[in-house]
């Protein structure tokens, strides 16, 4: 692991975000690939993104935010729960702001709005929620800078996981509205664009105000978590498939458990 240290940060994010984009792009096009069974494979799909970023929260956030905290005092031991809800307000927020009926209007049976609106509500509410993963990528590589890239890369990966197949999702969610698979696709990856510039963002931040770098962590981590259980866990129960949603979700949370123990 000693060459990934070597590499420069700046460029580390530019990889690391660029291949988590193209990630996106892969799930969409394993999507289409699916003929049948779409339904299903939409709550695995959801399913294993509400895992995989409870798991990336605790083990990539969290847990380094934690070993920055060294001085063993209340004020110290309070910035975690309150750099949570932090996140959690802030996510609250932009839903207030951006109702849920927005996001798939297309399923919305009480109102038939026009093919174009369907595509640019829900483009906006996916680009919402890739602002907080891409800013974590760039915060965790910065709190990563003076030891080394492991939990940065360990976020990553559970990240990259978690775009494939929200990939799948989005184009499973966009295609019944858009009635064009390359529409559908391409749509769905400018949605996981704004992670590039927000992880740039997130660094940056990071690093000017290092001294409550832990405070951020914990904010994503907040901000993450709540898109998490808000919009990705209800979508993945619907029609039924709970069981099918639940064991989706315990698949992705160990799969990034078993990286994290993997790598370090």
């Amino acid at each position: 692991m000693n060459y990934i240290n070597a590499i420069n940060p700046i460029v580390l994010i530019l990889i690391i975000s660029t291949l988590n984009c193209l990630v996106t792009l892969f799930g969409s096009f394993f999507a289409w690939l699916a003929k049948e069974e779409k339904e299903k494979l939409t709550c695995i799909a959801l399913g294993c993104s509400s895992g995989i970023i409870i798991a990336t929260t605790f083990f990539s956030l969290l847990l380094p935010a934690k070993e920055i905290l060294n001085d063993d005092t209340f004020l110290h031991h309070a910035v975690l729960p309150l750099g949570c809800i932090c996140g959690i307000s802030l996510s609250r927020t932009c839903n207030r702001l951006f109702p849920h009926d927005a996001v798939i209007p297309c399923l919305n049976k009480k109102r038939a709005p026009e093919k174009h609106d369907n595509n640019k509500s829900l483009m906006f509410a996916m680009t919402l929620h890739n602002i907080p993963e891409g800013m974590a990528i760039g915060i965790s590589i910065a709190a990563a800078i003076h030891s080394h890239y492991l939990p940065a890369l360990a976020l990553a990966i559970g990240i990259g996981i978690q775009n494939f197949f929200e990939g799948s999702a989005i184009y499973l969610e966009m295609h019944p509205c858009s009635k064009h698979t390359f529409t559908a696709i391409i749509n769905g990856q400018f949605c996981a664009l704004v992670e590039i510039p927000c992880a740039f963002i997130g660094f940056i931040l990071a690093m000017i105000a290092y001294p409550i770098l832990p405070i951020l962590l914990s904010l994503i981590a907040g901000s993450m978590l709540f898109v998490c259980i808000e919009e990705l866990v209800p979508k993945a129960n619907r029609n039924g498939n709970i069981d099918i949603s639940t064991c989706s979700c315990i698949a992705g949370f160990f799969i990034v458990a078993l990286i994290d123990i993997m790598l370090f």
